[in-house]
């Protein structure tokens, strides 16, 4: 049997959805080894709330600001992953 060579399409991905600060850093601390171990690639979905008189796709100030705070999180943890950030009008549509 023949192992199949892992590719940007193969890839498998570990998702973790942001929560409160604390329980993503339990969240990101679970999913590190376990992408780490299966040789996936970490996304991690970060919600930026959008008040409805505002466009979803207007430009927000703090998007970027979220970002980083994510990306210094999961520095911590010395890991490697990748930051969206989903804007939405309700917590619950990142899901």
């Amino acid at each position: 049997m023949r192992a199949e060579a892992i590719n940007a399409v193969t890839q498998p991905t570990v998702f973790v959805i942001a929560t409160g600060f604390e329980g993503t850093r339990a969240a990101l601390s679970a999913a590190v080894p376990l992408a780490r171990g299966s040789h996936a690639r970490l996304v991690l979905l970060a919600r930026q709330v959008v008040p409805h008189p505002l466009g979803v796709d207007a430009p927000v100030d703090s998007t970027e600001f979220i970002a980083e705070r994510y990306r210094d999180l999961i520095h911590e943890l010395d890991a490697e992953a990748q930051v969206r950030i989903c804007r939405c009008r309700y917590a619950a549509d990142v899901i």
